[in-house]
């Protein structure tokens, strides 16, 4: 915006220039209307008017009048700037200017309207923009994202040429413009194995992925399951071969019966015994056969061993002496049986002992069943009847039994096993002797035992309170020194002959 600026009128004030020529006169004629401000006073022996003649005029010609001052006194004196979003105002005699309305039309800066700050802009809301999109007086391109159905949108930034496919119940103009690519009632549809088109998690149209229908030869295809045939090959349903892992095509199992240079395995499955490798098919089933040439079924080694087939000879893989022919099986070997070699072999468990063919062995050597031991007994790999009492085998572990006690079956199958009984004194046994007696269960050497008392605060302080017993008999009936305080007191009974039956009943009182 401008100022309008004043109209300056020259005015010639004639000067005292003294004597003139003759016939030489200066004349100036001045529009009053044209000068604003108040005129200059009149000099001495001078006269101003609009008119003035320098001939007629003696003495010293008047002051020129004050310039006048720019001013206005209505805002349609000053200048306005057309097509911009200012408007011209006038205050005080002075020339100014104020933003125009937001919205009012305007030309400059490639704008339409004003933005209400003296801005001409493009826009101030989205509704003046094609895209439906007004950023900082701009107009912005319509895009996918934007949260507005516009440009070639079918509905809210999805459809048409340039954005994804709509979901389902989506407006739209046609099928390009879903994601299902149905179009119906000019909304999208969900997909569905029958419409034509592939869509959802199908593999190709109408077939795999959750269709019932699988894709035939030649459809495209992600998994094996959606095809016909079974077989998905470089992302294509690929036709039926001997080859493929897949049982498909005529083939009873996999890979394998008539059809194919295979035939099946026992346990594969067959439609008759065309199909099967030993040549028998029961029950749609390859069962096996003796002379298939093939270790199967329950054979041992290539058709022998096992219920059915021949006994296997000498180094054919076994697993019990029934494979064997001779009638031994070494370390799952065929082998000539022997026991008296000194070397643990054939079905031994130890040395010339054990097994099916040798002796019992004695106590302490290996074993893995009862019978391989000359007691009957085979505890933790080791020939010896079991311990029926494991956890009272130290005095931490002493089993509590109350006053009078007697405890039947127990056992001390091993020289170094001992059994721990822990019981409790009360004021009235003080004074007394604890008696031991232990009767062997066994004829015609019953267990041989030996007996002591201990009492303490613990097992970490015992004291004896007499023992061990002196062992004059197989069985023990023994009398410990007195009771000196009531508390806990313990019974040991230890094996003093491993030669002996291990079993025993043990009696403990007061008196």
């Amino acid at each position: 915006m401008f100022r309008k600026a004043p109209v300056i009128v020259a005015i010639l004030a004639a000067a005292a220039l003294g004597p003139v020529g003759a016939g030489c006169e200066l004349a100036s004629t001045v529009d009053r209307s044209k000068v604003t401000g108040s005129g200059g006073s009149g000099g001495d022996g001078a006269t101003s008017t609009a008119s003035v003649t320098a001939s007629a005029t003696t003495g010293v010609g008047g002051m020129g009048g004050t310039g006048g001052m720019s001013g206005c006194s209505a805002a349609s004196e000053c200048v306005d700037t057309v097509g911009d979003c200012k408007a011209p105002t006038c205050k005080a005699t002075v020339c100014g200017e104020v933003n125009e309305a937001k919205g009012t039309a305007c030309t400059t800066d490639s704008g339409k309207v004003c933005d209400a700050a003296g801005a001409c802009v493009e826009c101030n809301a989205g509704s003046e923009c094609a895209s439906g999109i007004c950023a900082n007086g701009k107009c912005a391109p319509a895009s996918c994202g934007d949260g507005i159905k516009n440009g070639a949108e079918s509905d809210v930034d999805c459809g048409g040429k340039d954005c994804p496919g709509c979901l389902d119940a989506k407006v739209c103009g046609g099928s390009t413009d879903c994601a299902n690519k149905v179009c119906s009632n000019s909304l999208c549809q969900p997909a569905s194995c029958t419409d034509l088109v592939k869509n959802g998690a199908e593999a190709d149209v109408d077939c795999g992925g959750p269709c019932a229908t699988k894709c035939v030869d030649g459809k495209v295809c992600a998994v094996a399951g959606d095809c016909t045939s079974g077989v998905c090959t470089n992302l294509l349903c690929a036709a039926p071969s001997c080859a493929d892992a897949v049982k498909n095509g005529t083939e009873p199992d996999v890979d394998c019966g008539s059809a194919c240079a295979t035939k099946c395995a026992t346990g594969k499955g067959c439609v008759s015994g065309l199909d099967c490798l030993g040549g028998i098919c029961s029950a749609n089933v390859c069962q096996p056969s003796c002379t298939d040439s093939v270790k199967d079924a329950s054979e041992t080694d290539v058709d022998c061993g096992g219920p059915t087939c021949a006994k296997c000879a000498l180094t054919k893989a076994c697993l019990v002496d029934g494979d064997c022919s001779p009638n031994e099986c070494v370390n799952l070997v065929c082998a000539t049986p022997t026991c008296m070699n000194l070397a643990k072999d054939g079905a031994e468990t130890d040395v010339d002992c054990g097994g099916t063919k040798c002796g019992g062995c004695v106590d302490g050597k290996v074993c893995i069943v009862g019978r391989d031991c000359s007691s009957g007994g085979c505890n933790g790999g080791l020939c010896g009847l079991a311990d029926n009492e494991p956890a009272n085998d130290a005095c931490a572990g002493a089993s509590p039994e109350a006053l009078p006690a007697t405890i039947a079956s127990l056992q001390l199958p091993t020289l170094a096993d001992v059994d721990w009984f822990l019981f409790t004194a009360t004021a009235t046994d003080v004074g007394k002797k604890v008696h031991v007696v232990t009767t062997g269960a066994g004829m015609p050497h019953p267990c041989d035992t030996i007996v002591e008392v201990f009492t303490g605060a613990s097992c970490a302080a015992l004291t004896s309170l007499g023992g061990p017993s002196d062992d004059s008999n197989y069985s023990e009936d023994w009398l410990s020194a007195p009771i000196t305080a009531a508390g806990p007191f313990w019974v040991k009974v230890s094996y003093s002959n491993p030669f002996t039956t291990p079993g025993y009943t043990l009696t403990v009182s007061t008196q």
